[in-house]
């Protein structure tokens, strides 16, 4: 062992610098160290040089040297820390790596959120923004080993960088029990059918959390994820010529929808030639439904005490009525079988009528799940669900 003529550590005898501080250690005769070989001529050698020549200058700029007289660090609750760049070195009594840390943290969290809808960019910054945390992760807990006299590898780096992944992937476990027992904290769904296209189409991720609506309720412009109630649809005969008036009844069950809150309790929803109005007021466009002019008639609604109104919208998908919803159909589909069994209104296509579908768009608070935020794949396609700007026009 070759002890440090600064810090008195003991260092493996063929080391050349102290572990801990990093002072030159004097060379021992008669320890024979084995000479490097260059490769390829000694062009690798010559760029390796060159690369920690400039590693050198700028490791002496921005040393931070250990700290004295500390007692000892938990390397994992300094790693752990470290996730929120300068604090795991405030507890390693680093403060200096604060003023490198977080700016680095603060600049690349502004660019990714700023740039997070635009293709490719985004990922660039997200991807260095996550380097940085990891960066302050490894920081954090080999410094900490370092205080404590202890050695960590860059394999033994590689090997606690798998915990925050398994932590992550814990929390996710216990977010997917949440949702299935109808207590969402944070939710992803893959859209598995063209719905609403163009808003959510086959392949897209949706991004949904529920902390908010455990702190306050729904608000219009908020876009949610809910179950609404059941209705029918009466597709007309399509061949009136074969002596049959009579059209197929889909029975319709949705499913997980995607909506946006137009009104609250006490409020009047209206649709008037292609616009929507709330107590009589026009809502700017950031309040309309996710998908526009999907109704050829005007309905009035009024929303009673303690309900919301989250209007259905559609568009059929290969010609069938089946976008978000799944329609009964073979043994499930019903004839016509008198016409109070129906009444006119509500999704208003030509020929259409509907049973059910103004009840259906007056949802109770249990039924909806969470509040859905972000559209997060495919990064062409990223966007934030939420209103912004004024609630009307006038």
């Amino acid at each position: 062992m070759r002890q440090c003529p600064a810090c008195d550590f003991h260092n493996l005898d063929s080391r050349r610098s102290c572990l801990k501080c990093g002072t030159a250690l004097a060379h021992r005769a008669g320890l024979a160290l084995e000479p490097r070989r260059p490769l390829f001529g000694g062009a690798l050698t010559a760029l390796r040089r060159a690369l920690g020549r400039l590693q050198r200058r700028a490791a002496r700029a921005l040393e931070v040297p250990l700290p004295e007289n500390v007692p000892h660090r938990f390397p994992f609750v300094a790693a752990f820390l470290g996730l929120i760049p300068g604090l795991g070195q405030l507890y390693n009594h680093q403060p200096k790596k604060l003023l490198y840390l977080l700016p680095a943290t603060a600049a690349g969290l502004i660019l990714s959120v700023h740039f997070i809808t635009t293709p490719y960019v985004g990922n660039v910054f997200i991807a260095s923004t996550l380097f940085i945390l990891m960066l302050s992760y490894a920081d954090a807990l080999v410094t900490a080993a370092r205080i404590n006299g202890q050695y960590f590898t860059f394999r033994n780096i590689l090997a606690a960088i798998t915990y925050p992944i398994f932590l992550l992937g814990f929390f996710g476990t216990i977010c997917a029990v949440m949702a299935f027992l109808q207590w969402p904290f944070f939710t992803i769904f893959y859209a598995a059918h063209n719905y609403m296209d163009p808003v959510i189409r086959k392949g897209d991720r949706i991004c949904g959390e529920g902390i908010t609506y455990w702190l306050r309720d729904p608000k219009p412009g908020d876009v949610v994820r809910y179950d609404p109630r059941r209705f029918s649809v009466e597709l007309p005969n399509p061949d009136p010529l074969d002596g049959d008036p009579r059209g197929i009844t889909w029975r319709i069950d949705p499913q997980n929808g995607w909506e946006r809150v137009m009104a609250v309790g006490g409020e009047t929803f209206e649709s008037r030639d292609g616009a929507y109005y709330v107590n009589g007021r026009r809502l700017s466009r950031e309040y309309y439904p996710l998908l526009e002019n999907c109704y050829s008639s005007n309905f009035k609604m009024e929303c009673p005490p303690g309900k919301y109104i989250i209007v259905m919208t559609s568009r059929p998908e290969g010609g069938d009525f089946i976008n978000m919803l799944r329609a009964q159909t073979g043994e499930g589909a019903e004839r016509y079988k008198g016409e109070d069994k129906f009444r006119p209104g509500g999704v208003g296509y030509p020929g259409i009528v509907t049973q059910g579908w103004e009840d259906s768009c007056i949802v109770d608070r249990k039924d909806i799940l969470d509040r859905t935020w972000f559209r997060s794949h495919p990064s062409a396609r990223r966007r934030f669900f939420e209103a912004k700007g004024p609630r009307f026009s006038e």
